[in-house]
């Protein structure tokens, strides 16, 4: 039967967020703040013979008596304990560990020297007890007793940071953490440990009574972007609110705020989410300078910024590679520029994404991939990718620059190999593919239909002086809602100032204006539709420029569902149905291997030594302002060249 029982019952609630925090006992006192001790004498005292650090180290008294028990018990909120003790032990003496009345280890040990334990655990309340006990009457002149010190609280993620064995990422309290540690761990390794439920996280700026525990996205802002990688392993990320107005909270907000150039995230999927702020917001990043793969999201985003990149579904601003990622998102937005994956592309690759999108917007810069496309950080591309816009637009009849995949395709850029359907709506510049191409458009489909005021077109709104575009198709219907000014509508290009090759349009085309329809494109003048071709049948256009001669010199190729699949007919017309295009039911299509064509550089239909060795010079060429590093072999044109590239070439070998 037990003659005594003393307790030091010690109650410490730590800030969840802090750096681990460590009890040395250094000066012979309690270092951290809510220490009590009420047990009296002969329990727990405080030594300088033996420390496992520093000078000091806590003892349970070498007087205990046979049958005693000492007990040491801490309360304490947090998600790790991690202790250093020294036993000085005969046989049947015992030490005892637990953690919430739950029996962990027992500490006894005959030989003395400092060993180390260490707990990870759920983040909570937790009791931690330490017992001590003499038991039997063997060796009374020996010692009785163990030493305690360095005793660690806080919160730790498992793992090392390491590309190896990352930290391992479980809670929104984690997020929290790492952002308390920015300035050391924005450069570490992380993963998910499996899907995430943010529900109770986030930020509500007007509800000051809310008790939402605020999300600290990684990379939380420019000062510390996030330059490590992120590995989301398959899991999800689901349910956050983040509602913000006042700045700083209004901006560059996602699961991360800034990645740098360097750091990568990938595997990570993002769902249920809903954001209000006012610039740079997306599902996975603000700003993203780095890489972002093989990632999704789903959710709603409502901005109200007027200036810069406002919302979109992957990465708001966009100056690094956005590859093999999906969004399906819903964006209410005041003001441009808004995109289903990026907002604003300056000099980033956007390479083989796609987006289901609902998105409404009254002042234009409005696309399904990218809004801007620009060439400010280096060559801006969009390839491989297909939009799905549901609405895309304004319904107001409002603002500039709507496209399906890039609403403003500028210089030294390009769209390559891209689809977009569904609906496009906007009042002037209105494009399936791009509401102003000044880059270059290749072997792009748009099957949408558009809606719009002056120069809307089923595929493009403007192709502004000195940029080309080829080998693309529009199906879409055209509907133009001029009213002051005509509205231009056309099967193609509502106003073409640069040549349009090899390309066709087949949908039905109307305006209000009943003299501003074009069945094809409106050339600004002679000579800039180069064998296109359209059906006549199904666009029901008025005539003006429908021309059926040999040799249009304003309008494309007038053809008939009657012979609108004989392809003789593009054949004599220099269109290649050997490696570019193939017949459709009802109209030409590209081959999906259509990216051979480029890899023939002579059109011989094969691939010799001089080509691969012009092609291994370019491979190890480093990258330049311009496209001379990758031409004539990046042959699916997504701006690297790469096995896919060679590939292609090993095809026609």
């Amino acid at each position: 039967m037990l003659r005594n029982c003393l307790f030091c019952l010690v109650s410490l609630n730590l800030f969840c967020f802090a750096s681990l925090t460590a009890e040395s006992f250094e000066g012979g006192e309690y270092a951290l703040a809510g220490w009590s001790d009420n047990t009296g004498a002969k329990s727990w005292e405080f030594t300088t013979e033996d420390s496992s650090s520093g000078d000091y180290a806590l003892t349970s008294s070498p007087e205990i008596a046979e049958g005693d028990i000492i007990v040491l018990e801490i309360e304490v909120t947090t998600n790790r304990i991690a202790f250093d003790f020294n036993p000085y032990f005969q046989p049947y003496d015992q030490a005892k560990f637990y953690i919430d009345g739950i029996y962990k280890g027992n500490l006894h040990f005959t030989s003395t020297g400092w060993r180390e334990l260490e707990y990870n655990i759920d983040y909570q309340p937790h009791t931690f007890r330490w017992e001590v006990s003499r038991q039997g009457s063997y060796y009374p002149e020996e010692n009785h007793f163990m030493l305690l010190d360095n005793i660690r609280f806080g919160y730790q993620l498992p793992g090392e940071g390491t590309k190896i064995n990352p930290y391992l990422i479980s809670s929104g309290d984690d997020f929290a953490y790492i952002y308390s540690e920015r300035e050391h761990l924005s450069g570490n390794h992380f993963a998910l440990a499996g899907d995430i439920d943010l529900t109770g996280f986030g930020h509500n700026s007007g509800e000051p009574e809310d008790e939402t525990a605020e999300f600290y996205p990684l990379g939380y802002d420019s000062s510390c972007k996030f330059s490590g990688s992120f590995d989301g392993r398959g899991f999800k990320i689901s349910s956050l609110t983040y509602h913000a107005e006042e700045y700083p909270f209004d901006r560059n907000k996602g699961i991360f705020g800034f990645i740098a150039e360097g750091g990568v995230v990938r595997n990570l999927h993002v769902s249920n989410f809903d954001i209000i702020g006012h610039y740079s917001l997306a599902g996975i990043a603000g700003t993203n300078e780095g890489a972002i793969y093989n990632c999704s999201v789903s959710g709603r985003i409502e901005a109200s910024g007027q200036y810069g990149a406002a919302a979109a579904g992957i990465a708001a601003d966009n100056s690094g590679t956005v590859r093999n990622c999906s969004a399906d998102i819903e964006i209410l937005s005041s003001y441009g520029a808004v995109g289903g994956i990026a907002a604003k592309n300056s000099g980033g690759k956007i390479q083989n994404c796609s987006a289901v999108n609902r998105i409404t917007c009254s002042s234009g810069g409005v696309s399904g991939i990218a809004a801007n496309l620009s060439s400010a950080s280096g060559n801006g591309i969009i390839s491989g990718c297909t939009a799905n816009n549901i609405f895309l637009g304004s319904e107001t009849k409002n603002g500039f620059y709507y496209g399906g995949i890039c609403s403003t395709n500028n210089t030294g850029c390009s769209i390559t190999g891209c689809l977009s359907t569904g609906s496009v709506y906007g009042n002037q510049y209105v494009g399936g593919i791009t509401g102003k191409n000044k880059g270059e458009i290749l072997c792009c489909e748009s099957r949408a239909d558009i809606f719009g005021g002056t120069y809307c077109g089923a595929a493009v709104g403007e192709n502004d002086t000195n940029y080309d575009i080829a080998y693309c198709t529009a199906s879409g219907d055209v509907l133009g809602w001029g009213e002051e000014i005509p509205a231009n509508a056309s099967g193609f290009c509502g106003l073409a100032r640069d040549p349009i090759e090899q390309s066709f349009s087949c949908g039905f085309v109307s305006s209000a204006e009943g003299d501003s329809n074009y069945a094809f494109a409106y050339p600004w003048q002679s000579g800039l539709i180069i064998d296109c071709f359209y059906n006549y049948s199904t666009a029901l256009a008025g005539e003006r420029f429908a021309n059926t001669s040999e040799e249009p010199s304003n309008a494309a190729y007038t053809l008939y569902s009657s012979t609108v699949t004989d392809s003789l007919k593009y054949i004599n017309r220099g269109w290649n149905f050997d490696s570019m295009w193939e017949m459709g039911s009802d109209m030409p299509v590209l081959r999906e291997d259509w990216p051979i064509f480029f890899a023939d550089r002579n059109a011989d239909m094969q691939t010799g030594m001089s080509d691969l060795d012009t092609f291994r010079q370019k491979w190890c060429a480093s990258p330049t302002a311009d496209n001379s590093w990758r031409e004539g072999t990046d042959f699916n044109k997504d701006g690297d060249i790469n096995n896919i590239d060679f590939a292609f070439m090993a095809k026609i070998w």
